[in-house]
């Protein structure tokens, strides 16, 4: 009797950890998918980001989403909040990818539709990413790794077409791709994988499909490594980077033309790497959309099958000036200036005041800045009247 008083107790206090402890580290309840057929197809739009059509409890309208591996969770925008009279929870804290901490607020979702497949009771946060009041925002929140992670999905980046698979299943593959094992966190869901770059390993790098950038490293890492980057060509700079979930960090970031990137078996030649100082380990959307993908929860891989062609090989190098422009309260501003660029040598330093770009003076508003920049800068010389420093005259030179 004694014994199975013993067993008995037991078994309720492995039911206890197994059930309770995983909603004590998180600030809600992950919710359920309770509706997927087998294979579901929807469109994408690409632009660097994806984004999907989702429902919200009972509209049939369809909203906008960025399909996004690399957030822990999914948000969304004070719009839908207020349309559907959506119930706010608790407040708590997150951290983004720039390591920039703030409050965001929990909001009730009780349906959402993704395709035919269909979750119930989720939370999501909050979306505070900054707005452009001239471009506006194609997305009205985000698809985040704890609703991903619960099908498999086919991404056919050359069709734009995204399939949800009811796992286990998954679509019939051609020999011609790569498997690359992932890893991720009890109730985090996000992608992480391994890869060289110059045969340097480096651990926990995201997929993310939410990033529009090639793969970004810490500046750490570039120290701890150096010599193995020696010999490639690099573009130091000090700027306005890296926009996260509470906006937009000014950090230095190093671009450099690696010699390889290996992820599993897969070889690239002559990548892109940026290391920052405030970078997470991010592989991005200009890397992983050459391929198509496939994202296996069950098993824990990523399949990247070829679109084109088994040469991998990026070639980037363009002329430029090696510096940015920004509008700051109706001045024009030097957003970043790289190292070594015809910029950095005429002395030209990150929040320089410019009065005139080639003989023109600026006098419009945020929203006519990109374009009128982009008409006035010429393809050989770039003239500038800095404050304080008078008259500077920039050349073209090959990769800036």
């Amino acid at each position: 009797m004694t014994r199975l008083i013993i067993v008995f107790v037991f078994i309720s206090l492995v039911q206890v950890v197994y059930f309770y402890l995983p909603f004590r580290f998180t600030p809600y309840p992950d919710g359920k998918l309770i509706n997927q057929v087998e294979i579901d197809t929807l469109d994408f739009l690409f632009d660097g980001h994806m984004y999907i059509k989702v429902n919200l409890n009972q509209d049939t309208t369809g909203y906008w989403f960025l399909f996004d591996t690399g957030a822990t969770h999914s948000s969304i925008d004070e719009e839908l909040v207020d349309l559907f009279r959506l119930r706010y929870t608790v407040d708590y804290s997150i951290t983004d990818i720039n390591d920039s901490t703030g409050l965001t607020r929990g909001i009730s979702v009780d349906r959402i539709r993704i395709g035919n497949n269909i979750y119930r009771n989720h939370i999501f946060n909050l979306d505070k990413r900054p707005v452009s009041p001239c471009f506006g925002k194609k997305d009205h929140g985000v698809i985040g790794a704890n609703i991903i992670r619960k099908s498999n999905w086919f991404i056919d980046f050359r069709n734009k077409k995204i399939y949800a698979i009811r796992i286990p299943k998954k679509p019939e593959i051609s020999e011609n791709n790569y498997s690359v094992p992932f890893k991720n966190f009890y109730r985090d869901g996000i992608p992480l994988i391994s890869l060289k770059i110059n045969d340097m390993y480096a651990g926990n790098v995201i997929f993310d499909t939410g990033s529009d950038g090639f793969l970004s490293l810490p500046m750490e890492f570039l120290r701890k490594h150096e010599p193995a980057f020696e010999r490639n060509k690099k573009y130091g700079s000090k700027g306005d980077f890296n926009s996260g979930f509470f906006g937009t960090v000014n950090e230095e970031v190093k671009r450099m033309i690696v010699d390889s990137v290996n992820i599993g078996n897969l070889s690239l030649k002559s990548q892109i790497v940026d290391f920052e100082s405030h970078g997470s380990r991010v592989l991005g959307t200009q890397i992983i959309s050459r391929f198509n993908v496939f994202l296996d929860f069950r098993k824990h891989k990523i399949d990247f099958i070829p679109i084109e062609s088994k040469n991998f090989t990026f070639t980037n190098y363009r002329k430029g000036y090696g510096l940015g422009f920004k509008l700051v309260d109706g001045k024009i501003r030097v957003s970043f200036v790289h190292d070594n660029s015809p910029a950095d040598s005429a002395n030209l330093e990150y929040e320089d005041e410019i009065s005139t770009i080639n003989g023109e003076t600026f006098l419009g508003d945020e929203c006519d800045f990109v374009s009128w920049i982009n008409s006035v800068i010429p393809d050989d010389t770039l003239k500038l009247n800095v404050k304080n420093k008078g008259e500077i005259i920039l050349g073209y030179a090959e990769g800036y």
